[in-house]
């Protein structure tokens, strides 16, 4: 699978995403609830494992699709005008996410396809060295707020 997100169309871009992707082949672009953190949530999770690129669109939870694509080993695609990325003073996002803008989002099959597969393969095992960086913590909602910025 190229890419994959499933969630509320509750932001503009969010809107955007599932009106221009939703059921199109190789990208898996579902409205359904927000990211969940149980394992019993078998297909979400089964969807994040398999796909190489997560899209982690603006609007509320983006820091737990972001987690959770991280979790997973799938190169985030952050796509989001404002969104401030945590840690830039020791992590240089851009080697294992994609940013992405959000008048974009019409764009965004195209622009994965485009990632070649050396170019995959060096931002998906930059998103494991930063797995190892977010491993001290235990669970992926603490990932999240530790993204977000929250303090614990």
């Amino acid at each position: 699978m190229l890419a994959f997100w499933r969630g509320l169309n509750d932001s503009y871009v969010r809107e955007k995403l599932l009106h221009s992707w939703e059921n199109r082949p190789r990208l898996l672009i579902q409205k359904g609830r927000k990211p969940s953190l149980e394992e019993q949530d078998r297909s979400f999770h089964e969807a994040f494992k398999t796909s190489k690129f997560c899209i982690c669109p603006a609007g509320p939870d983006i820091d737990r699709y972001i987690a959770l694509a991280i979790q997973y080993g799938c190169v985030p695609v952050i796509l989001s005008d404002y969104y401030d990325l945590p840690f830039t003073d020791i992590l240089d996002w851009r080697t294992f996410s994609l940013i992405v803008k959000e008048s974009s989002v019409y764009y965004i099959k195209g622009l994965l396809e485009v990632v070649g597969e050396p170019e995959y393969q060096a931002l998906q095992t930059n998103v494991v060295r930063v797995q190892i960086f977010l491993s001290h913590k235990p669970s992926t909602s603490i990932v999240s707020e530790i993204l977000s910025g929250k303090d614990l």
